[in-house]
C-alpha cells in the first residue's frame, strides 16, 4: 500500500522505479518525483553511498584492530590476549562494530539527508513543478503513515531522509527563491 519511488541498481541495470500506488497522484506530482529520482542518478548517489559505506567499514576495521591490540581493552574484557579467529576476538569485533555503527550512523544519515535535499532542489529547478513536489511529499508522508515532523534527535540518529515537513519547507523556499 505504501507509495514509493527509488533509483535502484548500478551500471547498465540502473532503473528508476515508481510504485503503482503513485497512479493516484497528479501528473505534475509524478513528474516532480521522477525528477527527484533522476537527480539521484545524475549525482551518482548510489556510488557515493557505497563509497561512504566502504569508508565507514575501513575506518571501523582500523579502529577495531587498534582496540583489539590494546592491552587496556584486553584487560577490560578480562582476557590476557585475543587470538585472531578466537571466540573472544570474534565477540570483541562484533561488539566494536556494533558500537562503531551506532557512532558513525548519524554522520552517514546526515550525508544521505543532504543528498535528498539536493534532489528536491533539482526537482524544483528542472521539473518546474515546485508546488507539485511539495504536495507529492505531503501525499507520500500521509499515504506511508510517516510522522511529518519527528523530533530532531530522532531524525539525526535514525533517518536517512529529512522529515516531510522540513522537505516541504525547503521546497517552498526554493520555489520562492526562483520566482
Amino acid at each position: 500500500r505504501a507509495a514509493n519511488a527509488a533509483l535502484v541498481g548500478w551500471g547498465p541495470s540502473r532503473r528508476v522505479v515508481l510504485s503503482d500506488t503513485l497512479m493516484d497522484y497528479e501528473a505534475d506530482e509524478i513528474e516532480a518525483i521522477l525528477a527527484h529520482e533522476i537527480a539521484h542518478h545524475l549525482g551518482h548517489h548510489i556510488w557515493l553511498l557505497i563509497a561512504g559505506r566502504g569508508v565507514m567499514l575501513a575506518a571501523g576495521m582500523f579502529i577495531a584492530q587498534q582496540v583489539l591490540e590494546s592491552a587496556v581493552f584486553t584487560g577490560w574484557v578480562g582476557v590476557s590476549s585475543l587470538a585472531p579467529g578466537g571466540v573472544e576476538a570474534i565477540a570483541a569485533v562484533w561488539l566494536l562494530f556494533s558500537i562503531w555503527g551506532a557512532v558513525a550512523a548519524p554522520f552517514f544519515h546526515a550525508f544521505s539527508r543532504r543528498l535528498e535535499y539536493g534532489c528536491d532542489r533539482f526537482a524544483v529547478r528542472h521539473a518546474l513543478k515546485g508546488e507539485a513536489m511539495a504536495s507529492a511529499l505531503a501525499k507520500l508522508g500521509k499515504k506511508n503513515l510517516a510522522d511529518p515532523d519527528p523530533p530532531g534527535w530522532v531524525v539525526t540518529l535514525f533517518h536517512s531522509h529529512p522529515s516531510i515537513r522540513a522537505r516541504i519547507r525547503r521546497v517552498r523556499a526554493a520555489v520562492r527563491a526562483k520566482a
